[in-house]
Order: C-alpha cells, then sequence, then structure tokens
C-alpha cells in the first residue's frame, strides 16, 4: 500500500511513500490537469488529452503506458486501459471522497482519504500493478479533488 502525502499545508504535490520511505515525488501542474514524476530512474508525464472527451494519459517519454477516460464530462469515473486491461475507477459514494478501482465488476483498489481534513491519501491497490500506474489513478482522483475543492 502507497501514502500520498502532501509536500505542504496547502500543496497539491504530493511525496509518494510505501511504508514510510519516499519512493517517488508527484507534482501536479497549477494551472492546469498535468502532472510529471520520476521513479526508478524514468521520467513520467500524466497529460490531459481532450477536454471535450475527458481523456488522461500516462507516458514514459513517448511510449503510452496507460489510458483513461471520463464516462461524461460530469461524471466521477473513468475507464483505465493499462498493459491490455479494462478497469474502472470509480467514486463509491456520491458525496465521499473514496475511490475503488474495478476489474470485470469486482472490486480490486481503492484510494482514500487518510483523514478529514486533508489531502493525505492511502492508495490501496494491486501489488503487481506497476507503481507508476498506481501513481497515475491517484493523480486523476487528486484531479477531483481539487476541482471539488475549487468549486466550494
Amino acid at each position: 500500500m502507497l501514502e500520498a502525502k502532501p509536500k505542504t499545508i496547502f500543496s497539491w504535490d504530493f511525496f509518494i511513500l510505501d511504508v514510510d520511505k519516499k519512493i517517488a515525488e508527484l507534482d501536479i501542474s497549477w494551472a492546469r490537469e498535468k502532472a510529471c514524476f520520476m521513479f526508478g530512474g524514468t521520467d513520467y508525464e500524466i497529460r490531459r488529452d481532450s477536454i471535450l472527451r475527458g481523456t488522461f494519459s500516462l507516458h514514459a517519454g513517448d511510449e503510452l503506458i496507460a489510458h483513461a477516460q471520463k464516462d461524461n464530462l460530469y461524471s466521477r469515473c473513468f475507464q483505465i486501459n493499462y498493459s491490455d486491461r479494462i478497469m474502472q475507477l470509480k467514486a463509491l459514494q456520491i458525496f465521499f471522497r473514496r475511490f475503488g478501482l474495478f476489474e470485470q465488476s469486482a472490486q480490486i483498489g481503492t484510494i482514500s482519504p487518510a483523514g478529514w481534513p486533508g489531502r493525505k491519501a492511502m492508495i490501496d491497490l494491486p501489488k503487481q500493478m506497476p507503481v507508476p500506474v498506481q501513481m497515475f489513478l491517484f493523480c486523476l482522483v487528486a484531479f477531483l479533488w481539487r476541482r471539488a475543492a475549487a468549486d466550494t
């Protein structure tokens, strides 16, 4: 299980920890839904590909690692494609910030706040899922949390 800890009290940038050891820093752009991080000596970029279609992608250089598309503009649900797998990342309850990852209708993981209030989060996804993909999924959730915080 990974933990995402904000760099500062008002920051949307995160330290990613694995058993209290920092393994990466996720830097989220303050102006757009875009982020970058380095893991295992490789630079990764998370981009919003289309505003109208709600698509996002994870890249390592020119290589596409994972792709996500929102069901519709207003939903809190993404279809995730990576490594020939199709999954769904969606809010578990309408008014709460907890998200579940589903594959073939079975829940296989969660991304949830570690407490209220605050931005610290627990990333409890399958261990066989590569860390960069786990960070991509967390980043999608963080984008939605940031949007919700800006709307209040």
